[in-house]
């Protein structure tokens, strides 16, 4: 098959959804596909970061309408990318066009809502019309004129639903890993007097549920004199991380502002437990890593977490923004040393399955099977 995926981000393989579109990209490629990406960082230089954004979805309808001149099987576009090209595309015609959402982005819009209300902010007036109300109606429109939907968890799927989706073309798929990351050997018992290492994978944003990170970590290092937490990926520097916890435990907080993905097992060596308070997500990469790396998740129940997660077995689910909640579950993770290695092992378990070539496989059956049997688009 020839596919053009698209990704309204910079070609960056090292960050979320763009490095998961490049990475389906290179396993398609080797399962013998033909595998095109699109992003903003194939617009011209001279634009600057939020005019590539405004101007990629005529850019990526453009490059579409040339790939089904150019004979391409499939259309794989991010969700809102394919609006312009919804409104000249023939029906049932040319290439499969599907709208692949990251993430809800109406679930992320009312956890940032949400957010703000609870840290007394204020939403800036062009984020509430444009991504509060443009984006998200485009996003609506490709959604209900593709072929088909691809979201990455049950939740996301309710949600297109309810949002006009035909139930028959909305498909749960996954992310995956590299493959190393699946092959790992399992966790073991730390030696005896080890101090527990607690790891948080993600940027330092208040939607990634930061303000109940600082709660949590100060909880758990208080009670534990020992315990270490460790930072990665926060996108920022190590002393303004370190400034929103207390004076007391800040000198137990190890950043580490960026990495790449291929050094995750050993940043994460010495650690047994990761935490995800986020507020929304699609499929975490990080929390998924993370258990790939034997490391027991302590995550909130939502985007694909209540997915991978049997609270009690392999990890411990808390309700979103709940800080005491998510204190009291890693606080039970930490006094628990035996079953918490139990945990860690179950929890590398879960995680092993989702290589990239397994995904990529998977996926081209998908094409395949929505290429054979197309559904006409909802009106």
């Amino acid at each position: 098959m020839r596919i053009l995926l698209t990704i309204h981000h910079e070609r960056d393989p090292d960050a979320g959804a763009a490095g998961v579109t490049l990475a389906l990209a290179d396993a398609l490629g080797a399962l013998g596909h033909e595998a095109t990406v699109w992003t903003t960082s194939d617009l011209p230089d001279r634009l600057g970061p939020r005019a590539r954004e405004l101007a990629f979805p005529l850019a990526a309808s453009g490059r579409m309408l040339r790939a089904a001149r150019q004979g391409f099987d499939v259309i794989d576009a991010s969700s809102g990318d394919a609006w312009p090209l919804t409104l000249v595309r023939p029906r049932d015609r040319g290439p499969l066009l599907l709208s692949r959402h990251h993430g809800l982005e109406q679930r992320f819009r009312a956890a940032r809502i949400a957010q703000v209300a609870r840290d007394g902010e204020a939403i800036p007036t062009l984020e509430r019309l444009y991504h509060g109300g443009v984006v998200l109606r485009l996003a609506e429109r490709h959604m209900r004129r593709a072929d088909g939907v691809l979201v990455l968890n049950r939740q996301d799927r309710r949600e297109a639903i309810a949002l006009g989706a035909a139930p028959a073309r909305v498909h749960l798929v996954h992310n995956g890993m590299p493959a190393p990351l699946t092959v790992l050997p399992p966790p073991a018992a730390p030696p005896a007097g080890t101090p527990l290492v607690v790891a948080q994978i993600g940027s330092w944003d208040p939607r990634k549920g930061t303000r109940d990170t600082v709660a949590a970590f100060e909880r758990l290092l208080t009670e534990n004199v020992t315990a270490r937490a460790l930072l990665l990926g926060t996108g920022a520097d190590g002393d303004a991380v370190r400034g929103a916890f207390a004076a007391v435990v800040r000198d137990r907080i190890d950043v580490v502002p960026r990495y790449a993905r291929g050094d995750l097992p050993d940043l994460l060596a010495d650690a047994q437990v990761v935490v995800q308070p986020s507020l929304a997500e699609g499929s975490s990469l990080a929390l998924l890593e993370a258990m790939a790396c034997g490391l027991v998740p302590v995550a909130t129940a939502v985007g694909a977490a209540p997915d991978l997660i049997r609270d009690g077995e392999n990890g411990l689910l808390v309700p979103a923004a709940d800080p005491a909640a998510l204190s009291a579950a890693l606080l039970d993770v930490a006094r628990d040393d035996a079953g918490r290695l139990a945990r860690r092992e179950a929890a590398q378990r879960t995680a092993q399955p989702f290589s990239w070539p397994r995904i990529a496989a998977d996926t081209a059956a998908l094409y395949a099977r929505l290429l054979a049997a197309r559904l006409p688009p909802s009106r």
